[in-house]
């Protein structure tokens, strides 16, 4: 009596296998999402606390400090009395800040200037421990903002999560 070899798989095991993929793709999609929410609630964070301590070292210098948002990157500027001008900061904490591609910041203030390329900085930090008011929006690229960072002109900076609903 000769045995038959079945080839291919039965019915149950495609199943079997179909089950475990759809659970490993949703647990992967879940992790995906919460990585992106706990990126920007991290990004949030530091963010607020490089804004503290600019706000700390113009005081304690006593310093004035400049910030210019861009696409790319946030940047702290001295003011120079002598020359009336802004220069870029050597404080290694308060230079160049790169923002990462994932995260789009939105900068609104009260006042706009009308002059884009103006050589003076957006926002102010004075020794006094008052600043420019302004709000950041912080968000994923093509998504709406998920944070807003919000500063008054007494010196308070603040985390406002705008999307309560989303779980960190």
């Amino acid at each position: 009596m000769q045995l038959k070899k079945n080839i291919g798989f039965t019915l149950i095991e495609i199943l079997i296998v179909m089950l475990i993929l759809s659970i490993v793709g949703g647990i992967t999609l879940l992790t995906i999402s919460h990585n992106r929410n706990t990126q920007l609630a991290t990004y949030s964070s530091q963010l607020v606390n490089r804004l503290t301590l600019a706000e700390q070292y113009a005081m304690l210098m006593p310093a004035v400090l400049g910030l210019k948002i861009t696409d790319t990157s946030l940047e702290f500027f001295n003011y120079q009395e002598k020359t009336a001008t802004f220069i870029s900061s050597t404080e290694p904490t308060l230079g160049l800040y790169r923002i990462p591609k994932s995260i789009k910041l939105t900068l609104k203030r009260e006042t706009e200037n009308s002059d884009e390329d103006s050589k003076q900085p957006p926002i102010i930090f004075s020794s006094s421990g008052s600043l420019t008011p302004f709000s950041l929006l912080l968000g994923s690229t093509n998504e709406p903002p998920s944070y807003e960072i919000e500063a008054s002109a007494n010196g308070n900076i603040h985390i406002k999560k705008l999307n309560p609903n989303d779980d960190l």
